[in-house]
């Protein structure tokens, strides 16, 4: 992919606005908080435009691939749900998920708990530092 002056200056002006991006001298995703660079990232728009949301640089994130491609025209909270098993361990096969629930054994309002309990990377890194969104 290649890399154009106009991509980076959108990140860059994501970062001045969303400075939890920023880990250090990492970047992460506003999601799931995976490591990413300008090569690999996407913009998110957070309210969908396929719903009315804009172009304002308060309604774009940088986010990995998988969580900008998982959410697609959703709302947010349709990724704190798959963000939320990915961190349990649970597979998105089914088959899978089978074997962790045998292995994993606890109601399904116990396990539904776990997953709505995930927090956004942007959310643990705000609260962590004080930040205000």
């Amino acid at each position: 992919m290649i890399v154009n002056e106009a991509r980076v200056e959108t990140f860059e002006r994501i970062f001045e606005t969303k400075p939890e991006h920023v880990d250090g001298a990492k970047v992460r995703c506003w999601y799931c908080g995976t490591e990413i660079t300008y090569r690999t990232a996407a913009i998110d728009h957070i309210f969908p435009r396929a719903k009315g949301g804009g172009d304002e640089i308060e309604n774009l994130a940088a986010t990995c691939r998988p969580c900008n491609t998982h959410k697609c025209a959703e709302p947010v909270e349709s990724l704190r749900r798959h963000i939320g098993m990915k961190a349990l361990g649970v597979p998105y096969v089914s088959r899978e998920f089978l074997e962790y629930c045998r292995s994993n054994p606890m109601t399904l309002g116990e396990f539904a708990e776990k997953i709505l309990d995930c927090r956004f990377y942007f959310e643990e890194r705000m609260q962590r530092e004080g930040l205000r969104g």
